[in-house]
Order: structure tokens, then sequence, then C-alpha cells
């Protein structure tokens, strides 16, 4: 199917630039574009989100990192960055 795109000039030169060096056509960019801003409207960016724990630990005695323990230590930031805001200022004038 044909359509017409008008696009910044800046913009598509270096698409075609890109196509070029990838060894593919500029409409075949464009689908490739555009199918994939289809794929990650459909929640597909959620399908690729990394679980806890990433890797396993290899060594005897260690434990992997839990979900729980990333939340934990967020939190333990987040009171600490607040502690730190709330201190009195001892500059002067």
């Amino acid at each position: 199917m044909r359509t017409t795109l008008e696009l910044p000039d800046g913009l598509l030169k270096r698409a075609k630039i890109d196509a070029v060096r990838r060894g593919i056509t500029f409409k075949e960019l464009v689908a490739r574009g555009i199918e994939r801003e289809l794929e990650e409207g459909d929640g597909a960016s959620e399908r690729r989100r990394a679980a806890f724990p990433i890797f396993r630990p290899t060594q005897p005695g260690v434990r992997p990192i839990t979900p729980e323990d990333v939340r934990r230590e967020e939190l333990e930031e987040d009171v600490r960055l607040s502690a730190r805001e709330q201190l009195p200022c001892t500059c002067s004038m």
C-alpha cells in the first residue's frame, strides 16, 4: 500500500543513511520502526522486563537478591534522603 509521509529533512536524511548502512531499503526501515512502536504499545515492553534475580550467585552461601530486597533498599534510601532534606540550614547570609 502506498502512503505519503512528511518528515523533517534532517530525519529523512539520517534514516536513509542508516538504511544504507544496515543494507535494507528505506521502506523496510520505516516498516520495522512502525512495527516496533506498535508492539511496544501492545505491552510488549512489559513482557521484556527483567525479573529478579537477574543472575544466580555461584558462590556457596550467597543468596540471590529478591524483589523484596530491592524494595527495602529503595525505601531505606528514600528515608535517608528525606531526613537529609529536613536538616536545618546552618549557612549564613
